[in-house]
């Protein structure tokens, strides 16, 4: 069973949740889960190499907003995660 974690304010993804039998883990970074199923999904869907995924996410511009420092700190989250 795969376990992922929400915001409490996330009941749409709950509700997902619950229909593809996830269990919710609430003390779960978000960041980090995101950062996880974007590898995933690189790695085994796209068959990305790493340099192929830095050059991807060298490509994101969003400017100083906080989407940016979201967006930042899951591509910082997903490079360390990459070789797990």
């Amino acid at each position: 069973m795969l376990v992922i974690s929400l915001a409490p304010n996330q009941k749409k993804l709950l509700t997902c949740g619950e229909e593809l039998n996830i269990e919710v883990d609430s003390e779960r970074d978000l960041d980090l889960i995101r950062a996880e199923l974007e590898i995933l999904i690189a790695k085994k869907l796209y068959n990305l190499t790493s340099s192929d995924w830095d050059y991807i996410c060298s490509s994101f511009v969003f400017g100083e907003t906080d989407t940016k420092a979201e967006l930042d700190e899951i591509i910082r989250l997903s490079k360390e995660y990459w070789d797990y």
